[in-house]
């Protein structure tokens, strides 16, 4: 969902990803507390098919069961599904300097035993999205806790300032 939220920045589209409706429907009844939100960074792609990739911790975005007022329609042709979460929301952060190596490993490290396939596929497809299970969070806030962090709008509006 990357290069999707970077478009969905830069063109002010704020408030939801478009996936697959398969890999959504899992999500159903579920009723997550946050997305998670990780890139993988440029020159980390490793090689294909290997799931040698890095994995960058991006955001962590206070998940909403509806699309919040004024949220812009999609471009997608066809949608497939969408799940939205609340941009405005004092929980939904940005968060910074998560790409050293140290950073990287770590997220990493935590992921890659959950998700193998789709490190082999570099998350793309299908693969985008993936459910985190209770523990797998409670290792993230753990191990997270520490990195600085900005509420979503005012981080990307300082990102913005500084291009």
């Amino acid at each position: 969902m990357r290069l999707q939220f970077e478009e969905n920045v830069k063109n002010d589209i704020l408030g939801r990803f478009v996936s697959s409706k398969d890999q959504l429907k899992k999500l159903k009844g579920r009723d997550p507390d946050h997305i998670w939100a990780f890139i993988i960074p440029k020159g980390q792609r490793g090689q294909p098919g290997k799931g040698d990739c890095k994995l960058k911790l991006l955001a962590k975005l206070k998940w909403s069961d509806t699309s919040l007022p004024g949220l812009k329609p999609t471009e997608k042709p066809e949608p497939k599904s969408e799940i939205y979460y609340d941009h405005q929301a004092a929980d939904s952060i940005l968060y910074e300097d998560t790409d050293s190596a140290e950073a990287l490993a770590l997220i990493t490290s935590l992921t890659r035993s959950k998700y193998p396939q789709a490190f082999r596929a570099s998350f793309h497809g299908v693969n985008g999205v993936q459910i985190m299970e209770k523990d797998l969070v409670d290792k993230f806030r753990k191990e997270t806790a520490h990195y600085p962090s900005t509420q979503l709008l005012t981080g990307i509006a300082k990102l913005r300032r500084s291009k």
